[in-house]
């Protein structure tokens, strides 16, 4: 445990190493802070966001008497996913709204008529509906 302050704060803060099968992730300092104008402690929370989970580590409190720190870890899996996931609806709304080619736009009842006659022979275009009020 770290011990400090300034002449805003007080803080209190951890350094906890984090490992996987053996290896260390990431080393890891949860905080809590005393502001002298409010008196009311805040917490800093400590992140690890990996591809495949976020670990949330706070430091939930400390007993002077005993010297003991108490922990809470939070594991959210998935958490970058709904990153990409926003990004990529952004990216498809970007691309939803640039026009791809001359026909992607409106067409009168007259033009469209004409665009089917190109396409399938005049023989075999039907009048559209609409064509027959202009």
């Amino acid at each position: 445990m770290t011990f400090g302050h300034d002449t805003a704060k007080q803080w209190m803060n951890a350094e906890m190493s984090v490992y996987q099968k053996g290896k260390l992730l990431q080393h890891l300092r949860p905080e809590k802070r005393l502001y002298k104008t409010h008196e009311q402690p805040t917490t800093e929370v400590a992140l690890l966001s990996t591809w495949r989970d976020d670990l949330y580590l706070v430091l939930a409190g400390y007993d002077e008497e005993k010297q003991e720190a108490t922990f809470s870890a939070y594991v959210n899996p998935l958490i970058v996913w709904l990153w990409i996931g926003g990004w990529v609806m952004a990216l498809g709304t970007l691309l939803a709204m640039v026009p791809l080619s001359r026909q992607a736009q409106a067409l009168t009842p007259a033009s469209r008529q004409r665009t089917l006659e190109k396409r399938h022979g005049k023989n075999r275009a039907r009048r559209h509906p609409m064509a027959a009020l202009h």
